[in-house]
């Protein structure tokens, strides 16, 4: 930025030297400012051939100064740091000064000429530097004393001036030089409050991108958290589904055992009929119906226990169930919190946008970045709601699921009491037959009184395949249940992995707005500082 600003002024000084060397040779060569342009002040004398354009070495000596000067300030004009830094626009000023002086002096003093001054002046107050709006002063102050004292034909075109002439032209240069740095004081203070305030805004963005990323990462480690829970979630809802259809299986082959003792019964009131003629065969057929209802109680026995145990396979997913709601309402409260800080984040963005409007041009950049950042909490409110009515969602799932293992863990409970009623039953029938064997001496006599028995044993069997047949359709829907529960649980990872997405992206979001938050600062300025320290210009800038 500086080697820029040098370079515009090296080449501004080159064009007035040249515009000296014209002046010099338009006047001193072809005569054309002798008459019509220099006015004579009353009191003043008008100069006479030579003498009152000056010696002809003092003129080419102030020709030539300014070109001494531009080159001089050519080495130093790439400098940023060190003697460099004020070299290079110390000699560009002073060639401006003194082109304006030999531009003065070339034109035999004539008054018009004197405008130059104010010109170089303004050329000058590009540099933004006070110390060097003083040193032109004082250099063209010096010239007009000098000139009025020595010579005056050089300055004023006449070998007497007045002196309340000089005057004049003295207040006016110290008028112009004194507004100029006032102006360039005022920028430079308004310029460091804009900045002082671009910091404390970029401060603020910084912190506010800070609370993002905070938010994404916790975000993320919920979703994590949520999808080891459902992962869990589908593994005990595939175990329980695997057990339940074992379960089936047991209580399939169970009814086929009761419907094999129903025909058994029914042979055995058969035999019992006939055991009027054939009673030497009787005892030994009161053994062998001991023995088949000694089996099917220990059958019925183990499908008890197989119950009792798929009783507690029940009990444990219901309260894995109950787990996965507190998860949701958990996750959805989090999801709120993420919708509030996102509308948080809406309004701080809002009001960056509008500070950095207040700001005007100098805050374009940044209500640029404040633009975005409302857009990403916009983006992130929409996300959270959308997440929240996922969540809600499982939330609901969920709690269905509870209800309907719930309903089966009464269904198996109450197919377990009816199976231990059938087991007492079978042990009933049991000790009947038992007795039939020691009374078998009076068979004879007992024979329709078994005959019954054997018909009232085949009906209760009946209903103990009955009660079996209802048990495997409940352990079935348990099965349809928790298959269900299992791709319910599939859902709910799927849509785990796509908040811990959106979180990744929300995260990579705000670290982005960070790095452009943190944009570099402009260089420090040629000279910031008047002669009492405070700060008397902004930093270098190209020109508008």
């Amino acid at each position: 930025m500086l080697d820029y600003r040098n370079r515009f002024m090296l080449r501004s000084a080159a064009a007035l030297a040249m515009l000296s060397a014209a002046v010099h040779f338009l006047h001193r060569a072809l005569g054309w400012f002798q008459t019509g342009m220099g006015h004579v002040m009353p009191g003043s004398a008008a100069p006479s051939g030579m003498a009152a354009e000056g010696s002809a070495l003092s003129l080419n000596l102030l020709l030539a100064v300014p070109f001494l000067l531009l080159l001089a300030a050519i080495p130093f004009g790439r400098g940023r740091t060190g003697a460099a830094a004020w070299i290079a626009p110390a000699l560009a000023t002073l060639s401006l000064t003194f082109s304006s002086i030999s531009i003065i002096a070339g034109s035999g003093g004539s008054v018009e000429f004197h405008f130059s001054i104010f010109m170089v002046l303004a050329i000058a107050a590009y540099y933004e530097s006070m110390r060097l709006i003083a040193l032109m002063t004082a250099v063209f102050a010096a010239q007009h004393v000098g000139g009025y004292l020595l010579a005056p034909e050089l300055v004023f075109g006449a070998s007497r001036y007045p002196f309340s002439m000089v005057l004049i032209h003295a207040l006016f240069l110290l008028l112009t030089a004194l507004f100029t740095c006032l102006q360039i004081r005022s920028k430079a203070r308004e310029v460091s409050r804009l900045e002082a305030e671009r910091r404390h805004k970029q401060e603020q963005l910084e912190g506010l991108l800070g609370r993002v990323q905070e938010l994404s990462r916790t975000l993320d480690a919920s979703a994590s958290s949520v999808a080891g829970l459902s992962r869990e979630s589908a593994a005990q809802s595939a175990e329980v589904g695997s057990g339940l259809a074992e379960a089936v299986r047991l209580q399939q082959r169970q009814q086929s055992a009761v419907e094999q003792a129903q025909a058994g019964l029914a042979d055995i009131a058969a035999k019992a009929r006939r055991a009027a003629e054939v009673t030497g065969g009787t005892q030994h057929k009161a053994l062998a119906a001991d023995a088949g209802l000694e089996e099917h109680r220990l059958g019925m026995e183990s499908l008890l226990r197989q119950m009792e145990d798929a009783g507690v396979i029940l009990r444990d997913t219901a309260a894995s169930a109950s787990g996965m709601v507190k998860a949701s309402e958990a996750a959805e409260a989090m999801v709120d919190s993420v919708r509030e800080m996102a509308e948080q984040t809406s309004l701080l963005a809002l009001n960056a946008s509008i500070e950095a409007a207040r700001a005007g041009e100098a805050g374009r950049g940044f209500a640029v970045v404040a633009q975005e950042v409302r857009k990403l909490a916009a983006r992130s409110g929409g996300t959270a709601e959308q997440m929240r009515e996922i969540v809600r969602s499982m939330r609901l799932e969920n709690e269905r699921a509870a209800s309907r293992i719930e309903e089966g863990l009464r269904a198996s409970e109450t197919a377990a009491v009816r199976a231990e009623q059938s087991l007492g039953q079978f042990r009933s029938l049991q000790q009947e037959l038992l007795d039939m064997s020691g009374g078998i001496h009076a068979l004879t006599d007992s024979i329709r009184e078994m005959d019954a028995g054997c018909e009232a044993a085949s009906s209760r069997m009946a209903d103990i395949a009955a009660g079996a047949d209802q048990t495997s359709r409940s352990a079935q829907r348990l099965a349809l249940l928790s298959e269900q529960q299992r791709a319910a649980s599939a859902q709910t990872d799927g849509e785990v992995r796509r908040i811990a997405v959106l979180a990744s992206d929300l995260l990579a979001g705000s670290q982005g707005g960070g790095a452009a938050a943190g944009a570099s600062e402009p260089e420090p300025g040629l000279d910031r500082r008047d002669s009492t320290g405070e700060a008397a210009g902004p930093g270098l800038r190209h020109p508008a």
